[in-house]
């Protein structure tokens, strides 16, 4: 009997003594993901050859980095040359150095390989960061050239009256153009209008910005002042599918993207997160003006603000929990995504990896 009084009181003493350190000195068993930066690469490091994973752009530079070797792998200078009259535009695919003068487009790989040289008249390259193609204007702003980026033609020249206000093509190689009159055609790489769209309700009348999402099933475009529009269609089934005011009236072009079924977009105080599928907002703030923006497959964001000089990067969730936040008055540009749990961007002459972290 006196056997059991006694186990029955130390347990009685051990449970006590637990609850009280578990009340004071509580365990949390719940963690969180915040970014960290995990590693810098400094843009004047040593070369090594290896397989670019990741690159950066400039006015006159671009450069191909291995991410996981640490290391730059190649870099093309333009100021180096000392001639004001070359620039250069590309993405992870190759790029393109072009005159000013618009005479001549020169198409590389991303070792800096020579591929192909096309002869022109008043034509300038714009690659956007996922594009699969180079889109070429004419210096007219409504003669528009697609090219592989091994410099083969894939769309030889298409014309339209009306100002080219935004540019997108799709994975199949489908182009959707917006005009400065408000109307939009969605094009097959054999230059065949397949759907057209024009819009009627806005006061003034112009298209601003448009994309595809990556899987090419939706295009969206912003357009029109008082009000400013945001359309989403179904490209296959070739229908409008939601159409509503943005809140703003930016008489520039607005930055936009779909990912994951959801439109991001600017407006004049926030970035909007627009559902396709259950048609709800939400909204994400930040300081200043919006400079740019990133999406990964796990819908987190990498953003990019500045105000009064001051740069502001942010990388939130779709839930709007921030998870990185700095300030800097250095300038910061290249905000990329490299897999679902890394970002990276350019500050000065360095290039900062961030990687997510699970932490208590």
């Amino acid at each position: 009997m006196k056997k059991t009084v006694f186990i029955s009181s130390s347990f009685a003493v051990l449970f006590a003594v637990s609850f009280i350190y578990t009340l004071f000195f509580p365990v949390n068993l719940s963690t969180r993901p915040i970014y960290k930066v995990d590693s810098i690469i400094g843009t004047e490091d040593s070369m090594e050859i290896t397989q670019p994973d990741a690159y950066f752009i400039e006015r006159d530079i671009i450069a191909y980095f291995s991410i996981e070797k640490e290391a730059m792998t190649f870099i093309e200078d333009l100021t180096i040359l000392n001639d004001e009259n070359c620039f250069v535009a590309g993405n992870m695919n190759g790029f393109v150095k072009y005159k000013k003068d618009g005479t001549l487009l020169q198409f590389f790989s991303p070792n800096g390989t020579l591929l192909n040289e096309q002869r022109t008249k008043d034509c300038y390259p714009y690659i956007k960061d996922d594009s699969s193609v180079v889109h070429v204007f004419k210096d007219n702003g409504r003669n528009l050239s697609l090219f592989y980026f091994n410099g083969e033609p894939l769309l030889r020249e298409y014309y339209d009256n009306s100002l080219i206000c935004s540019v997108s093509t799709s994975p199949d190689f489908d182009t959707a153009i917006s005009y400065a009159d408000g109307h939009s055609q969605l094009l097959n790489r054999n230059a065949q209008v397949v759907f057209t769209c024009e819009q009627r309700k806005p006061e003034i009348k112009i298209a601003k910005a448009s994309c595809y999402s990556p899987e090419g099933k939706y295009f969206c475009e912003i357009s029109g002042l008082y009000p400013e529009l945001l359309t989403v269609y179904d490209v296959d089934a070739k229908v409008q599918v939601s159409q509503f005011p943005t809140g703003s009236n930016s008489r520039y072009s607005p930055l936009v993207n779909i990912y994951n079924n959801t439109v991001y977009y600017e407006t004049e105080n926030a970035l909007e997160l627009y559902s396709i599928d259950t048609q709800e907002n939400t909204s994400l703030e930040f300081q200043g003006e919006l400079v740019d923006f990133k999406v990964n497959m796990q819908n987190e964001i990498i953003l990019l603000s500045e105000k009064d000089s001051m740069k502001y990067l942010y990388i939130y969730n779709d839930n709007g929990i921030r998870s990185f936040y700095q300030e800097s008055y250095s300038d910061i540009s290249n905000l990329r995504v490299y897999d679902d749990k890394t970002f990276y961007f350019k500050l000065d002459k360095e290039i900062y990896i961030l990687r997510r972290k699970m932490v208590s």
